[in-house]
């Protein structure tokens, strides 16, 4: 079945890579992405009726600089007129406050967050707020200990080593910032990680949204994750929370190391070594949508994705998102066969008495080169692969066992049973002419395999002239030598069955027509984004590179897992 979208315009945040690549990049970005400069649409409401809208960041605190970041820090000494008086009375006029707004006064709603963000400022540069727990207030009478109370996060009160408040973010980052008004405080938490953690970035962020409040005859400082509570009751009436879902999304952004590039050009790069990442704690129950980006991209590829998947309440409720980052212009059977055992290692470590179903009806979803990557997640080699690239058996190879263990892995693979769906966009099944021109070629000699890796290949080979096909034997292959129309590893693709338990659907580019007529996102033709047998085919007017981004991609996928999600196990 096809259908088309319309798309609206759309803006796009570059990073900087480092001065050595600067050239190549420009080259690179111009041919293979075909970027051109478009402008950022005025704020939009989302789709989904549970949705936040989508609208500029509210400043409550509209007095004064912006605030300072409320960071947790040991209590240290004081000086004595520091202590107690202003934060004192800024705490009494936040609960005066939330007293009028229980009797429904809504005129009291300002000067409540407005104060609510004072004293938490105050008390952080008194080493007073410990958003693991509690707030303290020094006062004329003593020592008054508030404690926080969480609701609604995956995260643990341990996590949150840092919270920032979400006012101020550039909303150009993104091509929507969602942010409803409502009944407390928005702010971002920060995480930071153990060195020795294996599914989280080294510093995470998620919202928050802080109410404080009495209860009887204490105070409470309330933390809400506004991504699972859109409301909550206050005297005889339920008031709307104040819900920033966006702006953890951009501190992810921009903390986010900007070495993609790099793990391109060096498939070797410790930092880009194969990787699955979780952007929230394991949660049972929710079915994990995993991620995986294109050529010389990165997982904040899908960051436009997310802010719009989870802005929709039943969508965060049903699902988790996961990522596959892996080294780009490296060898693509590696990568693939390494998600493929991370996949089956995350269910060993999260559900290892297998009695989450959903951890068996996950969600792929590739863009370009990715796409290749997911297709691999649900085919069925047999010894399709094996044939196109030796003339002899694997038992034949003369190497050491942990060599012929990887290339068994690599070219010998059932589909994943944990994966019961898959979403291509812009996927270049049959392979992209871009790879076959000039710039393509010089990009592939510019990847550089470590020296280990290459003398390893360049033994491996010279061991077994007589047994791999010529392709192979002049160099390790690269991620960019795969995707050439003409390349036997992608015509062994095509001849590979994707297992019947899976349903797929194709999101194509169709910005551009082709001289012969045929729809094209200036990278890959819509013939070759087709894959038979799809449960559904959806053209998008965007470049290849804008495809996994724009409004109607999106939506089009948030159909697609409503559909899943309703689906039979």
């Amino acid at each position: 079945m096809e259908r088309s979208g319309q798309v609206v315009a759309t803006g796009v945040s570059a990073s900087r890579p480092s001065a050595r690549l600067l050239a190549v990049v420009i080259i690179g970005t111009i041919v293979l992405a075909g970027c051109h400069a478009c402008s950022l649409p005025n704020s939009q409401s989302s789709s989904d009726s549970t949705a936040c809208y989508s609208t500029r960041p509210s400043m409550f605190c509209d007095e004064g600089p912006p605030l300072a970041p409320f960071v947790y820090t040991a209590a240290r000494p004081v000086p004595a007129d520091e202590q107690g008086l202003a934060t004192e009375r800024e705490f009494e006029a936040v609960l005066a406050g939330w007293r009028q707004i229980e009797i429904g006064n809504a005129a009291a709603l300002p000067a409540y967050q407005k104060g609510l963000a004072r004293l938490l400022a105050q008390a952080n540069r008194q080493g007073r707020l410990d958003p693991r727990g509690r707030l303290t207030i020094v006062t004329t009478q003593g020592v008054r200990v508030v404690p926080i109370s969480y609701y609604g996060f995956a995260w643990k009160p341990s996590d949150f080593s840092q919270v920032l408040p979400a006012t101020g973010f550039n909303d150009r980052d993104l091509e929507h910032y969602y942010h409803t008004p409502g009944v407390g405080m928005s702010l971002v938490a920060v995480r930071q990680a153990g060195c020795d953690e294996t599914y989280f970035q080294q510093r995470q962020f998620f919202p928050v949204t802080a109410i404080l409040r009495q209860s009887q005859d204490h105070a409470v400082l309330e933390f809400y994750n506004p991504l699972a509570f859109d409301s909550r009751p206050v005297g005889a009436a339920t008031w709307p929370l104040d819900r920033d879902l966006t702006a953890s999304i951009i501190c992810m952004k921009q903390e986010a190391p900007r070495r993609y590039i790099e793990g391109f050009f060096d498939p070797g790069d410790t930092d880009m070594k194969p990787k699955l990442v979780l952007m929230e704690p394991y949660q049972p129950g929710k079915i994990p949508v995993v991620f995986v980006h294109g050529l010389g991209s990165s997982p904040q590829t899908w960051d436009d994705a997310v802010n719009r998947l989870r802005a929709q309440g039943d969508i965060y409720r049903q699902f988790q998102f996961w990522y596959f980052q892996y080294p780009t212009g490296g060898d693509l059977l590696e990568s693939a066969a390494s998600l493929r055992e991370k996949l089956l290692v995350a269910r060993e470590a999260f559900d290892p008495l297998h009695r989450d179903a959903a951890l068996q009806r996950m969600v792929l979803v590739g863009h370009s080169l990715g796409g290749l990557v997911v297709q691999l997640q649900v085919s069925y080699s047999y010894d399709i692969f094996w044939q196109h690239a030796a003339r002899q058996p694997l038992e034949a190879v003369r190497a050491a066992a942990d060599v012929k263990e990887q290339l068994r892995a690599s070219f010998y693979f059932d589909p994943s049973p944990l994966v019961k769906r898959v979403v291509f966009m812009a996927t270049p099944h049959q392979g992209s002419s871009v790879a076959r021109r000039l710039v393509g070629r010089a990009f592939s000699k510019l990847v550089h395999y470590s020296a280990e890796e290459e003398a390893k290949y360049r033994g491996l080979i010279d061991d077994n002239r007589d047994i791999f096909r010529e392709f192979l034997q002049s160099k390790k292959p690269t991620a960019i030598d795969l995707l050439e129309p003409d390349n036997p590893l992608l015509k062994a693709m095509a001849c590979m069955p994707i297992s019947r338990c899976v349903r797929w659907h194709s999101i194509i580019g169709a910005q551009f027509t082709a001289l012969d007529g045929e729809a094209a996102d200036g990278i890959v033709r819509a013939s070759s984004a087709r894959l038979p047998g799809a449960s559904s085919e959806f053209l998008v007017s965007a470049r290849h590179a804008r495809v996994n981004k724009v409004d109607t991609s999106v939506d089009e996928l948030a159909r697609i897992l409503r559909e899943h999600a309703l689906a039979s196990p």
